[in-house]
């Protein structure tokens, strides 16, 4: 009898130590005993009698410790938290480091564990302490080390910088600077450690003690700790690193500042440290807490003895002999009423129990009959997966044991399910002879993905049985179509589908509609077996079924169908597609069922229109309108209606009231447009309503561009005439010209019909702002021109220039009872039509060139005339430095004029053009654009709009000036010399830049200019 077991299971444990005292060999036993009697002696002989057992050799080292009897001459081979506690006490930095490096998460206890060793350890161990991340009070105390013991200021640097660049420490720095610290008192603090004069800095730290005393008690204590520290070790300071250059004080007097200012930093205790600390300094016996070092046979061996409730779990974790798990069976079976052959979670044979049965498992002939007993009397799961790794176990022996919870549904027995299931081929295991129900509960045991793998496997070749087909296998089956052949995925999908014709519609799902629908896409047969029953709803797919009907040509079907669709939006557009094909009385039968009214009526509408019923389709679209209850839908019934209407005769068109509905609807809701005004203005001249025509003509103008404007025009005006709304036409056309117009042939169109004696629409009166509006779009425009002639002196002239024919009114020179004041435009002036102007800029030299030496042209007796004429406008326009003037038959161009220096060359032969009015006006052009250049303005295109512009005050004759301008068009290619016999509004319309001076010529800005400068054209 084994009775040390006996006393175990009674757990009786004096009597247990008193067994032990009565044997040798149990001297850890003994001095347990006399332990707890507080028998310290005798405890420590008996523990150090155990060092020499290998069993409680760890252990006994331990409660000697404890006792204050360490065996210093053994080494400690203990757990590994005693190991590091060791290692911590006595200062030892290997071990520690390494403890560091095991985990990222140990990390946290850098400070506390090196604070106390760093200046112990050497350079090799300080370089690994760089790698791991440091607070700002640890890196000071690395700097402070290579700063004071090493003297390596590169790395006390480095470290020093970490310091500093801590917000804390940035934050101590500037309230120091903002409050002590000002620029007079840094410069004198870092002149005397420059110079290591440590009166001084006394003398300066001392002044910066008593400026704090205006502060807050914590900041005043701080800084008088601080200046205390860094006045005690002045020496110190000034020959160490040279921290003055960051800051004034001390990096150390910084830490001591952020101490008393802000909480400290937080400095995790290790846990081996906390513990075992307290443990050794404990009056009494602690318990050991059992995440500390749990697979430390040691420490258990001291939980056990310190608490007897762990022995089973002690004993369960280090079975160290077979007597081991002898006693905890022992245990078990008397606690527990369940089968013996369920084993804990978990739990596994020791290793000579395990390395007995894989022996015996080897060496057996037979292993299925020898695991079947082995199985019967209990294993662990471990073995369990050991065996079916290593012979074909029955795969109705795994299921039973899966069922019935002896047996943990692991990796391991799942990959052996798999691969059994996988087979259609006899083998040991006996799977290609399960039924469809145990193959079923076996598969159930697997992952969805390890349970498609089965199926591929064995239903592949194999024939599909019909019990098997449940939703689950058949979602599998579905996901795998891409992965097996085209032959074997159409054999499965016969068998579903099958299946599923057997079934009601009414149960389907939505994944069996699926199987269906791959059907019908692969044979047409299927659109048959599975057309839609009668009254079945939105669950079944009507989209792809109707799409798969019209692709295989089942007219006759789709037609059935399509009265039972349940969607009402689906069925619209299906009849609106088939509409478009046939006008089969199906179609129409569909469209009575449609529940939405406007849509019903506007299929009807449709249908009626297909049949070339127009008046039924109007009278439809007329029941669609009042029924719609959209706004854009009004709109575009209203729009179907127009164009049914433009169907019917005129004689049934004056009897349909649907045309000013129409017109009313479009109206309201804003939805004509031009194209729907141009066919309403239509209908309504072919009934007769000309008012209305002429209105809705006149909204086809307003949405109009320029272009069909230009177009509409004649209509616009017959419509005018038909509804006898001259008056309105007039006012509309003139606004049109006011806020529209431009220089095109519209306006000029618009003008004729304005201004034309034969014209119905001629304006009586003409207002002086409409002829201003007009003068700004044609100057030249004959009747504008001359009206305007009445009372502007420029347009006489430009009357005289182009005209000469007499005219009855006419405007007075204008005179100025005040001298001529000659000035320039300033540069702040509108240039706006530069681009009439931009083939004129090769005439303009903006680069420097040399300036080429005067030579005087006797032989031309203008030249000379020339010259004095432009000093003499030179002084007169407050020119100081005259240009340059030279002639050449060399140039390409008439003239050319360079800016440096300024001057002007011209081809000889048009300086012979020239007389004394026409240069004055290119003399002034020329200082404009010298003076605007001066003031800024480069642009070549605007310079020479500034050039003519600037010609007009001169005070030239402005018949002079447009020939001019002529001439240098006619030089450039712009036009042709026979054009100049055309009208003149002709040749304005080809040069573009004389059109633009012309209408600047008789515009506000000129006008003001002449009042301004007194200036007199003539």
């Amino acid at each position: 009898m084994d009775i040390e077991a006996e006393l175990i299971r009674a757990e009786n444990w004096p009597e247990l130590k008193r067994y032990y005292a009565s044997k040798t060999g149990h001297s850890w036993e003994l001095g347990w005993v006399n332990f707890l009697q507080k028998d310290l002696e005798k405890s420590v002989e008996h523990f150090s009698k155990a060092l020499n057992d290998p069993r409680y050799e760890e252990a006994a080292h331990i409660l000697l410790w404890k006792l204050g009897r360490r065996p210093y001459m053994r080494p400690l081979e203990g757990p590994p938290s005693l190991r590091l506690y060791d290692a911590f006490t006595a200062g030892r930095a290997g071990p520690l480091l390494a403890f560091l490096q095991e985990s990222h998460s140990n990390r946290v206890y850098l400070p506390f564990i090196f604070q106390s060793i760093v200046e112990k350890m050497t350079l090799t161990e300080l370089a690994t302490l760089e790698t791991f991340e440091r607070p700002a009070a640890f890196s000071l105390l690395l700097a402070e080390v290579f700063d004071r013991k090493w003297k390596n200021y590169e790395k006390a640097k480095f470290f020093y910088d970490e310091f500093f660049s801590d917000p804390w420490t940035k934050k101590v720095l500037e309230e120091n600077r903002r409050q002590i610290f000002d620029n007079e008192t840094s410069r004198r603090i870092r002149m005397a450690y420059a110079q290591k004069d440590g009166a001084h800095l006394k003398i300066a730290l001392a002044a910066a003690l008593a400026r704090s005393s205006k502060l807050s008690s914590n900041w005043m204590k701080a800084m008088e700790a601080a200046i205390a520290w860094d006045t005690t070790h002045l020496t110190q300071n000034i020959l160490g690193y040279a921290f003055w250059r960051e800051s004034e004080l001390s990096p150390r007097a910084l830490q001591i500042m952020r101490e008393v200012l802000f909480s400290k930093e937080e400095i995790p205790v290790p846990p081996f440290v906390k513990f075992w600390a307290e443990f050794f300094a404990s009056p009494h016996l602690i318990p050991i807490p059992n995440d500390l070092d749990p697979n430390s046979l040691s420490l258990w061996q001291l939980r056990v003895e310190m608490n007897k409730d762990l022995l089973s779990e002690a004993l369960l974790r280090f079975p160290q002999e077979e007597r081991f798990l002898f006693l905890w069976s022992l245990r078990q079976r008397e606690k527990s009423s369940e089968d013996p052959r369920k084993w804990p979670a978990e739990e596994k044979e020791s290793n000579v129990v395990r390395k007995s049965l894989e022996k015996a498992f080897e060496r057996s002939s037979n292993k299925i009959l020898w695991f079947d007993r082995l199985r019967a009397s209990g294993c662990s799961q471990d073995f369990y997966e050991y065996a079916v790794q290593r012979a074909a176990v029955p795969i109705l022996w795994v299921l039973e044991d899966l069922d019935k919870n002896f047996l943990s549904n692991s990796q391991t027995i799942r990959s052996y399910l798999r691969d059994q299931l996988s087979l259609t081929a006899p083998s040991d295991s006996d799977s290609h002879l399960l039924k469809p129900k145990e193959f079923l509960k076996t598969i159930s045991f697997l992952t969805p993905s390890e349970k498609q793998q089965v199926l591929l496997s064995r239903f592949v070749l194999a024939e599909i049985p019909e019990e098997i087909l449940n939703e689950e296998f058949m979602d599998l089956f579905y996901e795998a179509r891409s992965r097996v052949s085209a032959e074997a995925f159409e054999k499965w999908q016969n068998v579903v589908l099958d299946h599923l014709s057997m079934k009601s519609q009414r149960t389907l799902s939505p994944k069996d509609w699926r199987w269906i629908e791959l059907g019908w896409e692969k044979n047409s047969f299927e659109l048959e077996r599975f057309a839609p029953e009668l009254g079945l709803g939105l669950e079944f797919p009507w989209e792809p079924y109707l799409e798969k009907l019209r692709a295989h040509g089942f007219s006759d079907l789709l037609m059935m169908a399509l009265s039972q669709i349940p969607d009402e939006r689906l069925k619209e557009s299906w009849i609106v597609t088939l509409l478009a094909e046939s006008t089969d009385y199906r179609i129409y039968k569909a469209i009575t069922t449609l529940k939405t009214e406007h849509i019903r009526f506007g299929l009807l509408a449709h249908w009626h229109e297909r049949k070339n019923e127009i008046e039924k389709a109007l009278e439809q679209r007329e029941l669609e309108l009042s029924a719609s209850p959209i706004l854009n839908d009004q709109i575009r019934i209203s729009k179907q209606m127009i164009e049914l209407l433009k169907k019917l005769s005129p004689e049934v068109l004056k009897s349909e009231s649907s045309l000013n509905e129409s017109y009313r609807v479009l109206e309201a809701t804003g939805g004509l447009d031009e194209f729907t005004c141009r066919d309403l203005a239509e209908l309504f001249s072919k009934t007769g309503q000309f008012d209305k025509a002429f209105n809705v003509t006149v909204n086809q103008w307003s949405r109009s561009s320029l272009v069909l404007k230009e177009s509409l025009l004649p209509t616009l005006l017959e419509r005018a005439f038909q509804a006898r709304t001259v008056d309105a036409t007039q006012r509309l056309l003139v606004d049109f010209v006011f806020e529209q117009g431009t220089s095109g042939p519209l306006t000029y169109e618009i003008l004729h019909v304005l201004l034309d004696g034969a014209s119905v629409f001629k304006i009586r009166h003409l207002r002086r702002e409409f002829i201003d509006r007009a003068s700004q779009l044609f100057p030249l425009h004959c009747e504008v021109l001359k009206a305007r002639a009445a009372y502007d002196y420029r347009a006489l002239l430009l009357w005289k220039s182009f005209y000469g024919d007499p005219i009855e009114q006419q405007a007075n020179p204008t005179s100025h009872e005040r001298k001529r004041k000659y000035e320039l435009w300033e540069l702040t002036e509108s240039v706006s039509h530069v681009e009439a102007a931009a083939v004129f800029s090769k005439y303009l030299i903006t680069l420097s060139r040399v300036s080429q030496k005067k030579t005087e042209d006797k032989s031309h007796e203008f030249f000379e005339k020339a010259k004095r004429l432009s000093q003499r406008l030179s002084k007169l326009y407050g020119i100081r430095k005259p240009f340059e003037i030279s002639l050449s038959e060399n140039l390409t161009n008439p003239l050319e004029i360079s800016f440096k220096p300024k001057g002007i060359e011209l081809k000889k032969s048009f300086f012979d053009e020239l007389d004394e009015e026409m240069w004055a006006g290119i003399t002034v052009g020329l200082l404009q654009i010298f003076d605007d250049y001066d003031k800024g303005l480069f642009d070549e295109r605007h310079l020479m709009e500034r050039f003519f512009q600037g010609m007009l005050l001169s005070g030239t004759p402005i018949a002079k000036l447009i020939r001019l301008w002529v001439w240098l068009a006619m030089s450039e290619g712009l036009i042709e010399p026979t054009l100049l016999q055309s009208d003149p509004e002709t040749l304005i319309e080809k040069l573009p830049l004389i059109n633009s001076l012309l209408i600047f010529y008789l515009g506000s800005d000129f006008s003001e200019k002449m009042d301004a400068c007194a200036l007199s054209i003539s």
